[in-house]
């Protein structure tokens, strides 16, 4: 989030990147299909290896997932190819932010700007959009917040990814049961309890970026269904040079106005992170408090603030109350409940240069209720109903913008009341056939009403196959930023507009998927997936000034395939292969859209039980990205991570390396409309130090 007055007038273009060649991509996509089918599918090593007494084929058909329909059913039976992350992946991958375990999943991108981490998804991430189009959630509670609706996923996410259990994944449109927001995916994050997590554990880690984290966690028993979790974590990320190279040659301004002689930013990329856990459960009940807060100082100069200024300073905070109530009111009548409150602050402050320097300065509060009602019903032979309502009252959405030390530019409040109702039936009509069909009204006082409906039928063809076919449309609404931020009026020299005029996106999608588990402990996934997505919301200069619009309308193909294998010596694959093609109406190419994105990783021992790796490799395929009025190429960047742990050290105690970009490759990300410059450098290789000890 920013300011984001963007000088109207766009520095020259730079040179593109140096391209790879483009028999290494092709090479690098052969082996990954190689290692997949040498690996996971030669039939007699499958024989061979398989602990088939550890992974039956009937142990796989049980995973449940609850966010596909919110209950909880068999993932071979949710309406949707949705993925599953566990605790002891994140834990043996030494995964630090929910963006590093997100990019582990079939189909899914991740771009920094040395700010805030973008994800994308089906071929699309703008950057800069703030992963709108993501439903992100805390034990089925939406944390998007209510002026930018965004989804934080890097550093930002304010729960330590210790405290977490599973993380569900459902793609595709999910609006038919969350309404606004779900439109390429639900991102459901499940707390441990406290009997998981057990008495209380300790943790530090370090890195050679200097990233230092401490954590502390502590559970206690309350009588025979009671428990109370605490938990504080705090980080600290002291000051590089990092060189961007388009920066010299872009002339960049510094603090005193003279270009920047070498494109270094100096002592910058700063940070400062903590956040506050509680959770208290009694029964049917609990109660939880989750409470952030992130500063961070970046080298990146985003929204037209001065290069090599520490000044710049983008500081979130965010408060979430939330109570839960779940009971069974007859023996086929279950009810469940929550309520919240959440509140999030953003403050920006942005050296510029307007013959000396000056401070701007934008101020973003979100104020919110928000609950929920929901039934389900399984008294119907054949049949499992869900109805529920939910509403939202934004107390506040407040942003104002404008020089440090003068009165506002402009000072807005656009609170809104939202509700929604929606019905779901999950049909079982034939012994291997089931029909789940779902609709919901919203209604908001700004956005109207919207209709969201899904089709999904799910037919299980054989005992170690399923085949699904599905259908849906979702939305989002124009958020406050979008809408609301900035003048009335402009005159041409770069400002910033307010549009209340914005139309909702919308996308529909058809989706076939066929699951398949030739062999216990073998697992294969495939997803050919069209979606339409109609009025995209994206930034525009408006007669030299800068206004969110309705711009483009999508069209999309492509297929999504997983490979997840089981090995009898304790290793597993995962293998996954994305092709997407992503054009605009006039059959122009997205920006920022990759061909396809390959993704391996290894899991398993190293020294028997001593020592576990994990390593990954994801390959983001070349992408060509608009900037400044110039196509710029972004070559083919593969990218290695290396995870070893050992946790028979001593009771208790775990020691874990890990190293990012392993083969410290170098890369760069492109820059959104609000960078001043088109590439943002990548990190190299980082080595992390992790020490935990559970009492």
């Amino acid at each position: 989030m920013g300011a984001r007055s963007i000088p109207a007038n766009r520095p020259a273009a730079v040179p593109t990147c140096p391209s790879i060649p483009r028999l290494a991509e092709t090479r690098l996509l052969i082996v990954c299909l190689a290692c997949a089918g040498v690996l996971g599918l030669y039939p007699g090593q499958a024989r061979a290896v398989v602990d088939v007494a550890q992974l039956s084929l009937e142990e796989l058909l049980q995973v449940e997932v609850v966010s596909a329909s919110k209950f909880r059913q068999r993932i071979s039976q949710a309406p949707s190819a949705a993925r599953v992350i566990t605790a002891e992946d994140i834990r043996l991958n030494g995964w630090r932010t929910l963006s590093e375990a997100l990019a582990s999943l079939p189909g899914l991108y991740v771009l920094n700007d040395r700010t805030y981490d973008f994800l994308g998804a089906r071929g699309l991430l703008i950057p800069g959009d703030y992963n709108t189009r993501f439903l992100l959630l805390v034990d089925g509670e939406p944390i998007n917040d209510n002026v930018y609706e965004q989804a934080l996923v890097g550093d930002e996410f304010p729960l330590d990814l210790a405290l977490i259990e599973r993380i569900e994944y459902v793609p595709g449109p999910g609006s038919s049961v969350y309404g606004a927001n779900a439109m390429f995916g639900v991102i459901n994050v499940l707390t441990r309890t406290a009997a998981a997590l057990g008495p209380g554990q300790v943790a530090g880690r370090l890195d050679s970026e200097d990233r230092r984290a401490g954590r502390a966690t502590l559970t206690r028993p309350l009588g025979d269904a009671g428990a109370l979790t605490l938990s504080a974590t705090l980080g600290r990320q002291s000051g590089n040079d990092l060189h961007y190279p388009d920066a010299a040659a872009l002339g960049l301004p510094t603090r005193d106005g003279t270009p920047t002689p070498d494109g270094i930013a100096h002592g910058l990329d700063r940070t400062r992170n903590e956040q506050v856990y509680a959770r208290l459960s009694q029964g049917d009940f609990s109660v939880s408090l989750i409470a952030s807060r992130r500063e961070r100082r970046p080298s990146s100069a985003l929204y037209g603030g001065l290069f090599d200024d520490d000044g710049f300073r983008a500081k979130d905070t965010a408060t979430l109350l939330a109570a839960r109530y779940a009971t069974r009111i007859a023996g086929d009548v279950e009810f469940s409940g929550r309520l919240s409150y959440a509140q999030m602050t953003y403050q920006g402050r942005y050296p510029y240069w307007d013959g000396a320097r000056l401070i701007n300065v934008e101020d973003g509060t979100g104020r919110r209720w928000a609950g929920e009602a929901r039934l389900l019903f399984s008294r119907w032979a054949g049949h499992t109903v869900v109805a529920g309502l939910e509403f939202r009252e934004d107390v506040a959405v407040h942003q104002q913008g404008g020089d440090l030390g003068a009165a506002p530019d402009f000072d807005v409040n656009t609170p809104d009341r939202r509700w929604g109702a929606y019905l779901q039936d999950e049909w079982v009509f034939a012994p291997d056939w089931r029909l789940n069909a779902g609709l919901r009204l919203d209604h908001s006082e700004l956005h109207g009403n919207r209709t969201s409906p899904r089709l999904g039928l799910i037919w299980q063809a054989r005992p170690d196959a399923t085949l699904k076919l599905l259908a849906g449309r979702a939305y989002r609404a124009p958020n406050a930023y979008e809408s609301a931020f900035g003048l009335a009026t402009g005159d041409g020299s770069g400002v910033y507009l307010a549009n209340p005029a914005l139309r909702p996106e919308t996308i529909e999608t058809l989706e076939a998927v066929a699951e398949w588990r030739p062999a216990p402990g073998t697992e294969l996934v495939a997803s050919l997936f069209e979606y339409r997505l109609d009025d995209l919301i994206a930034q525009e200069v408006v007669a030299g000034d800068w206004q969110y619009q309705n711009l483009d309308n999508i069209r999309a193909r492509g297929l999504e395939a997983a490979l997840r294998r089981h090995f009898q010596a304790g290793y597993r694959l995962d293998a996954s292969l994305a092709l997407q093609a992503v054009e605009l109406a006039d059959g122009s190419r997205l920006r920022n859209s990759p061909r396809w994105i390959g993704k391996l990783a290894l899991l398993g021992p190293v020294l028997g039980e001593a020592l576990k790796g994990a390593l990954e490799l994801n390959a983001v395929g070349p992408r060509m990205h608009d900037w400044g009025g110039e196509r710029h190429r972004f070559p083919l960047a593969p990218i290695a991570n290396l995870a070893l742990t050992a946790d028979r050290l001593a009771p208790g105690l775990e020691l874990q390396l890990r190293v990012n970009n392993l083969l410290d490759r170098s890369y760069f990300e492109p820059g959104s409309d609000d960078a001043p410059v088109p590439r943002i450098p990548g990190y190299g290789r980082v080595f992390a130090l992790t020490v935990r000890y559970a009492f």
